[in-house]
């Protein structure tokens, strides 16, 4: 009889693409720091009803998840990527955000945000009450529903993410990637100057990594900044330890519990003691900026950041532009940055705003993005 309770954050589909039997996976747990061989596959990256007791969220990905299967075996039977406007191609768009979205700890990070910010707002008035720091410290805000109400914000971004390259990195040598309980993995080479920031569906310089299988691997990208591989290929064949190493240290340092691999004979321990001084949690920062004080009060703007571990990530394939290069020159020069930090398309971003309110009237539904775009615009494109 099928748990229903035992709700997968990493669906077991995908953690099979790693195992050799299709039952079991070989894990590392980082806490334990060691090796566990054949664990069974349906023990891992579950918690009890996590996106609710009415499955309701658990169908929706569930038949996600049944395409993006039916995609990534034709992926690796073809030894490419689908093509681009392709409804294959949308399908690994949004499953790959969803991913990144619905892990625990991603889920984790961002109700601990939410928690940090009210307390700012609202720890200033309740110690003006009398509550002393020690009474207020014991409070713990939380969203009812973090799992649901993340995927749902998920579902409203995902147009802001479809604009990226992408790119399909096969090795041909002997070595393995592996992967993680957080496997699709945000990054920001053009950005790695800033402590935080730069990790944003809609960032300028936004790198995104996912291990396919022990072979393959996807790296979407901003093509603006990054040349990637040759521009006459949509397939990277990389042979170099160095960029198997560098690519799977980005899963030992994004990962919350545990690794996965394939070959039994794979030293997971020393990949994890080489890389363990880049693990930090992830987190989300929140600073406020004074815009006016009068005598009733004062306004303030909430800046939040998102802080991701670092790797000083370099990959042989992967080149910044000389437009990005001076750009990532220009921009560390401002003594004033923007808030809302660097984006890769500002344009995009309005009419995405107006998009969402014309969605919470009813106009449209929330995947008609490009429904709105042609009847806006002529041929459907931004200019």
């Amino acid at each position: 009889m099928t748990d229903h309770k035992r709700q997968h954050f990493v669906p077991q589909f995908y953690l099979r693409r790693f195992s050799q039997d299709g039952k079991s996976i070989n894990v590392f747990n980082i806490k334990s720091k060691r090796s566990i061989l054949k664990a069974p596959i349906k023990g891992q990256c579950y918690r009890d009803n996590f996106y609710g007791k009415d499955r309701v969220v658990e169908k929706a990905l569930s038949q996600l998840e049944a395409e993006m299967s039916r995609v990534l075996k034709s992926v690796q039977s073809q030894g490419a990527l689908p093509k681009r406007s392709s409804h294959d191609l949308n399908t690994f768009f949004s499953y790959v955000l969803f991913q990144h979205s619905r892990t625990e700890q991603f889920i984790g990070a961002y109700e601990s945000q939410i928690e940090g910010v009210v307390k700012r707002l609202v720890n200033p008035t309740m110690e003006a009450k009398g509550y002393s720091p020690e009474e207020l410290a014991k409070v713990r805000v939380g969203l009812k529903e973090g799992p649901r109400f993340m995927l749902k914000q998920t579902a409203m971004s995902l147009p802001l993410f479809f604009d990226l390259s992408c790119k399909l990195v096969r090795i041909t040598s002997a070595q393995e990637f592996v992967t993680s309980d957080s496997p699709v993995v945000f990054y920001n080479q053009l950005l790695s100057f800033q402590k935080t920031g730069g990790a944003g569906i809609a960032s300028k310089g936004l790198q995104v990594f996912f291990p396919l299988d022990p072979k393959h691997l996807a790296i979407l990208y901003d093509k603006d900044v990054y040349r990637v591989g040759s521009p006459h290929s949509h397939l990277i064949e990389i042979s170099n330890n160095d960029d198997v190493r560098e690519l799977n240290r980005l899963q030992f340092v994004h990962a919350l519990h545990n690794v996965y691999f394939s070959a039994d004979a794979y030293s997971a321990v020393e990949a994890y003691y080489e890389c363990r001084k880049y693990r930090t949690s992830m987190q989300f920062n929140s600073n406020t900026h004074l815009v006016k004080k009068t005598e009733e009060g004062r306004q303030e703007i909430l800046a939040i950041s998102q802080y991701r571990p670092r790797t000083n990530l370099n990959l042989s394939f992967v080149r910044l532009l000389g437009p990005a290069k001076k750009w990532s020159r220009d921009f560390q020069k401002l003594r004033m940055r923007p808030l809302h930090g660097a984006v890769r398309n500002q344009q995009v971003i309005a009419e995405h705003k107006i998009f969402i309110n014309l969605v919470e009237q009813g106009r449209y539904q929330i995947s008609e993005f490009g429904k709105y775009l042609r009847e806006k615009y002529q041929d459907g494109v931004l200019k």
